[in-house]
């Protein structure tokens, strides 16, 4: 009887998640190569970062730029980017900025921007002169027409 009931249910959590506003697949793209492009370069300054499952933009994301989510019981990693930095009028190095700022956060030790993070962030500096500050404002990141976000 229990089967039959999880089998009733499980398509309707199937479809909820169908649900999802698309993204159109240029946007995506762009994402995920801007995401293989930064965990190269962190990869070059000896940064281990850790899995990351799934980039994508967050239309609610309104009072950051991204947000990576972690979920504690496999250890993977998703990234949330804020769509105001996907206008072509931001430079590409703007969401860079963000998603490399979005990966020291997967570091060991990385929650928050003390310990692994700020470990991370000095390291890029170092190396590419990369700031990396949890506050970038909209003009530190060329977004026109927008407040700083935290």
């Amino acid at each position: 009887m229990t089967i039959a009931i999880i089998q009733t249910i499980q398509p309707l959590f199937l479809e909820e998640e169908s649900q999802e506003p698309e993204v159109p697949t240029i946007m995506n793209e762009r994402l995920k190569r801007s995401l293989h492009e930064c965990e190269m370069i962190c990869r070059h300054a000896g940064i281990k970062t850790g899995e990351i499952t799934d980039i994508r933009v967050n239309p609610l994301l309104k009072s950051a730029w991204g947000r990576c989510i972690t979920d504690r019981i496999t250890g993977t990693h998703k990234i949330e980017i804020n769509e105001a930095l996907l206008d072509d009028s931001v430079p590409d190095l703007s969401l860079k900025r963000t998603i490399i700022h979005e990966l020291c956060h997967t570091v060991k030790d990385g929650h928050g921007h003390k310990k692994g993070w700020r470990e991370a962030a000095d390291r890029l500096e170092k190396v590419y002169g990369l700031q990396l500050s949890p506050a970038n404002s909209a003009e530190d990141l060329l977004v026109p027409d927008r407040k700083s976000v935290v």
